[in-house]
């Protein structure tokens, strides 16, 4: 009879399953409200953008500087803000506006600004990887198109036909807004020339 149960361990067990599902209850509206607050951290308003506004004026009056003394945050009366936060928020401020809406849309599940910017990275990196790979294949196999090897239709056509992932409409944001810079920069060397 060692396998049956006494009132007293069945009574403990119910206890304990009430008190996760309890605990389960707890835990949800805590997220809610940590994403709510970080939902209004991040707003043009909010806490981390108005830091990360007064981080980037801060830094800019001293661009010979890498980092910067305490004496300076008391100054400005935000030394009691950890280092992270102001970091982070900086950071945070110096993606852009656009580049802040994109990474806030790709991860809405995210409550930190540490894990967007650690996103943002890991999307850079693989960007670069991918324009490297790129750079070595270039000129193997080249759509006819205009002078950049394809045309506006043709990009359309092979979004369209595809079934992206968010991840690769990020890397293909990232890639084309890098092609455009690299036209816009030729354009302007070609007309200083």
């Amino acid at each position: 009879m060692e396998n049956e149960m006494t009132t007293e361990q069945c009574n403990s067990i119910i206890d304990m399953k009430i008190e996760g599902s309890s605990l389960s209850t707890l835990w949800q509206s805590r997220q809610l409200a940590e994403k709510s607050q970080f939902s209004a951290d991040i707003k043009h308003t909010g806490f981390d953008r108005r830091l990360g506004r007064l981080m980037v004026f801060i830094h800019s009056q001293y661009p010979d500087r890498k980092t910067l003394s305490r004496k300076i945050y008391t100054d400005y009366g935000i030394e009691g803000i950890s280092s992270q936060r102001r970091s982070e928020a900086k950071s945070f401020e110096e993606l852009g506006e656009e580049n802040r809406n994109f990474i806030v849309e790709t991860y809405p599940e995210y409550t930190s600004i540490g894990r967007l910017l650690n996103e943002w990275n890991k999307l850079l990196k693989a960007s670069e990887a991918e324009g490297e790979a790129e750079g070595e294949a270039e000129g193997e196999g080249e759509v006819e198109g205009d002078e950049n090897g394809i045309t506006a239709d043709q990009i359309l056509k092979l979004i369209q036909d595809s079934q992206l992932s968010k991840d690769d409409y990020a890397l293909l944001g990232i890639a084309c807004a890098e092609k455009a810079k690299d036209i816009r920069e030729d354009e302007i060397l070609k007309d200083a020339a």
